[in-house]
């Protein structure tokens, strides 16, 4: 009965998993090629005459709404490029795309400053371990991995090294038998109910764990430990934000890693899955493979022995990402954006690092490593695994391919981190002005995997036949190296980012060869949404409603959800309709709280039974605060109002007013038969507001038509025609 369980237990996971993967291969999760996108506009007809693709890339829509290809095609004549984006494989107008908070045209001047970080810390938390005694983590049932082939690996390593140019620091390791719990056996300890296995790969430094499949009950949770130094534990995992599958977990130290899973106190012991096949065997950390100097080469230079770079330093970090072949370490870059009201985790890094959301290199697995230096100039420097760490992966916002032989892009990703990484660390300023050959330039960056170093230079004219994309830079004091990658190159005079790293052929044997970092300001058309203050808008440009209907409701959006408080001001503008007339003049603030994205405003209308025919005025916004208006989005509507109002008899007289305000019949237009239309009674058409109910308002005697036509005053009983001067009897018609 348990073999039969077991085999259906696995078919339902192969099932599900097959299923995500479909998915994740489906939702546009990677960047079109030039060929590709080139060939969509040939067939889309979008590709104007004499214009040609300059580039392509992926681009997050908002936080929930999925990607857009975008594509920039430079104009005939070298002119001003614009962009244009497919979404589910239908090519967006620029209303659409402006509408989705996508920019249509090429990117603005603009510069960050230098931004201190201010949101709290939320990093991997690390939590005393006191439910198992040293005794019973002996006991624990335990799964041992063969010992991995470290010269096969070296080899790899090598080759992987000069075709990938980053940095591998981990290889999988496949267990010999699947760790699997169905039912949930587990074992009681005094202060409540815990399961635990142990899984030893020999002669790693630390494991990240692959869980195929995690269903825990509420209130359980995952924690990681290793069974030779149980004090700290990392955890608990965040197992409701597994997206997907097989979920990575942190790396945790040890050669022996414990996985527990632990259950309330006094309680029945509910059901708990959970199925592993392989772990990440991590193999590179210099410290405890017994290397004082570390991997990287003899000439690089350690970056705390420049204590004017001291901030720079610590906005730059290492990233562990998930390959087909291992754990890659790679540079990455805390960005600051261009809100004044807050400062969010952006993260800037190499595309060849970092892809896409899921798969291979994905955002999905992502952990980043912090404060990776020594704590003085040539000082001591800790053990990678023991640096403070933000785990819990990234959202993958933008990214584009490239490489500095071939061009075609700026291989650059842009991440925004989905836990905080610690509260100090500062955020890097940009610049999307190109600085001119010969500027002094500096990389911080991690060689070979190793703790930050720091590397001088100026930006050169050698060989590079893609100055389009990348900056080259010639070196004069120190080196990059694969784990280098993604690293940020910066204005040594300001500080300010100007590229990341892509590769190169400079070492420290090959001092004056170049390096290649693709440009910042070119890739700021796909990042520029989100490093400026989120755009607000107007759903619609153009809205009827009735003049009934009490209220015209405008939908307001922002191209991303709210980072905090933020506000806009809807004021009105008069047209054929006037302010309290037509509509009530009630300006008004729609405010977006944090994490919304959608608000909705109401402007009264003036319920009129007059016929006026339909009338417009418009809604516009103004005075954003912790938003923008884009140039290129919809900033105002257009109101139209429209007369409701019937008039049966084509008096000019609506007949609800004139049954309920004159007093005449709806379907007559002359209601008193005086001669004069009901309508033009009412409106003074001929000078005089008189009664469309009474054949003779003043009561003289003489019809308001006839007094008209004579020239006399309908409405003063004194003024009426003498006999002489009537041409027709006093008669009624």
């Amino acid at each position: 009965m348990n073999t039969l369980r077991r085999a259906v237990h696995q078919l339902i996971c192969a099932v599900l998993l097959c299923l995500l993967a479909q998915h994740a291969q489906g939702a546009g999760n990677t960047v079109w090629s030039r060929d590709e996108a080139r060939g969509f506009l040939l067939r889309q007809k979008a590709l104007p005459e004499g214009s040609d693709l300059d580039a392509t890339w992926l681009q997050a829509i908002g936080a929930t709404k999925g990607y857009a290809q975008a594509m920039s095609i430079v104009s005939p004549g070298g002119g001003p490029s614009m962009v244009r984006y497919v979404k589910d494989g239908r090519l967006l107008s620029d209303a659409e795309a402006a509408r989705l908070g996508l920019s249509a045209i090429s990117a603005g001047l603009l510069q960050a400053p230098m931004t201190p970080g201010n949101a709290a810390a939320r990093a991997l938390r690390q939590l005393p371990v006191h439910h198992l005694s040293l005794e019973e983590i002996e006991r624990i049932p335990r799964i041992v991995l063969g010992a991995p082939d470290m010269k096969r690996v070296a080899a790899e390593d090598a080759q992987f090294v000069a075709a990938e140019k980053a940095m591998r620091i981990g290889i999988f390791q496949d267990l010999p038998q699947a760790l699997e719990v169905i039912a949930g056996a587990k074992t009681a300890v005094a202060n409540g109910t815990v399961w635990a296995a142990a899984i030893t790969s020999p002669g790693a430094l630390g494991q990240r764990i692959a869980f195929d499949q995690l269903a825990l009950p509420p209130g359980a949770e995952i924690i990681l430990y290793d069974a030779a130094d149980p004090k700290n534990a990392l955890g608990p995992l965040d197992t409701a934000g597994i997206r997907e599958w097989p979920y990575w977990a942190p790396a945790c130290p040890g050669e022996t890693v414990i996985i527990e899973c632990r259950f309330p106190a006094n309680e029945a012991a509910p059901p708990f899955s959970l199925h592993i096949t392989k772990v990440a065997h991590i193999y590179r950390d210099p410290l405890k493979t017994g290397l004082e100097k570390g991997f990287a080469g003899s000439c690089n230079k350690d970056v705390t022995c420049r204590p004017e770079w001291a901030d720079f330093a610590l906005a730059v970090g290492g990233l562990g990402t998930i390959d087909s072949s291992g754990v890659l370490f790679c540079t990455c870059t805390l960005l600051a954006d261009a809100n004044p009201c807050l400062t969010l985790p952006f993260v800037l890094t190499a595309n060849h690092c970092v892809r896409g959301q899921t798969g291979s290199r994905g955002a999905e697995s992502l952990e980043f490593y912090w404060r990776y230096q020594s704590g003085a100039c040539d000082g001591a420097v800790p053990s990678l695994l023991t640096v403070p760490r933000t785990v819990g992966g990234a959202d993958y916002l933008a990214g584009m391919t490239g490489n500095g032989t071939t061009g075609g892009g700026s291989d650059f990703t842009f991440l925004r981190l989905r836990n905080e990484p610690p509260a100090d660390l500062p955020r890097m300023g940009w610049t999307v002005v190109p600085p001119p050959l010969g500027t002094p330039v500096v990389c911080v960056h991690h060689p070979r995997g190793d703790f930050k170093r720091i590397t001088d230079g100026a930006l050169s004219n050698v060989s590079n036949a893609f100055p389009e994309w990348y900056h080259q830079v010639t070196w004069n004091l120190g080196t990059t190296e694969p784990g280098s990658s993604g690293s940020p190159l910066a204005i040594a005079a300001t500080g300010q980012i100007i590229g990341q790293l892509w590769g190169g052929d400079a070492s420290c044997s090959l001092p004056d060869a170049p390096d290649y970092y693709g440009r910042f300001d070119r890739s700021y058309a796909a990042i520029r949404s989100f490093l400026e203050a989120p755009g607000v808008f107007m759903d619609q440009s153009a809205q009827s409603v009735d003049e009934d209907s009490g209220a015209a409701v405008i939908t307001l959006s922002l191209s991303r959800p709210a980072d905090g408080p933020t506000e806009v001001f809807v004021t009105s503008e008069p047209g054929t309709a006037l302010p309290g007339v037509n509509y009530a003049d009630s300006p008004q603030t729609v405010r977006f709280e944090k994490g919304e994205s959608s608000q909705s405003c109401a402007f009264p209308i003036l319920s009129s039974a007059q016929v006026n025919g339909n009338k417009n005025f418009t809604l516009r916004l103004s005075s954003p605060a912790g938003c923008a208006l884009p140039l290129d989005g919809q900033s105002a509507t257009a109101i139209t109002l429209l007369d409701n109002d019937v008039d049966s008899d084509g008096d000019g007289l609506s007949d609800a007013e004139e049954t309920s305000l004159y007093g005449t019949d709806p379907n007559q237009s002359d209601t008193d038969r005086d001669g004069l239309n009901d309508g033009d009674e009412v409106h003074s058409r001929f000078g005089y507001a008189t009664n469309p109910a009474l054949f003779d308002t003043d009561n003289d005697g003489i019809s308001d038509h006839m007094e008209i036509r004579t020239h006399h005053d309908p409405m003063d009983p004194t003024d009426a025609p003498k006999m002489s001067s009537l041409t027709i009897p006093w008669v009624s018609p």
